[in-house]
């Protein structure tokens, strides 16, 4: 998640849609960069305003612009997938090792 005073935004970063490229490009010229932590990263908008749209209102903007790239929702199933499968995942429960993509999905 980043977040800019000027201009007023909050980036949210969707997992698995270039996210950490774009953190990376950007995060320079934000005032707030959450990364170290996957659940600040990846907070998504109702996390946001349970916990820090209050904080970022009164400090930040009272209406910042809330923005998030989002993938093409068959290829970004794949990604999941295909990262899924990866050997560091063997033996764990959400492997996708040995399963077929039809039964993934």
């Amino acid at each position: 998640m980043l977040i800019s005073k000027r201009p007023p935004i909050v980036f949210f970063a969707v997992p698995k849609t270039a996210s950490l490229s774009i953190e990376t490009a950007f995060a320079p010229h934000f005032d707030m960069v959450m990364s170290k932590h996957p659940s600040l990263k990846h907070m998504n908008v109702r996390m946001y305003e349970a916990s820090l749209a209050n904080f970022v209102t009164r400090r930040v903007a009272k209406s910042p612009v809330r923005i998030a790239v989002m993938r093409e929702p068959f290829d970004w199933i794949l990604s999941w997938y295909r990262y899924r499968a990866r050997p560091e995942n063997d033996g764990a429960e959400n492997s996708s090792k040995g399963v077929s993509v039809d039964e993934f999905i």
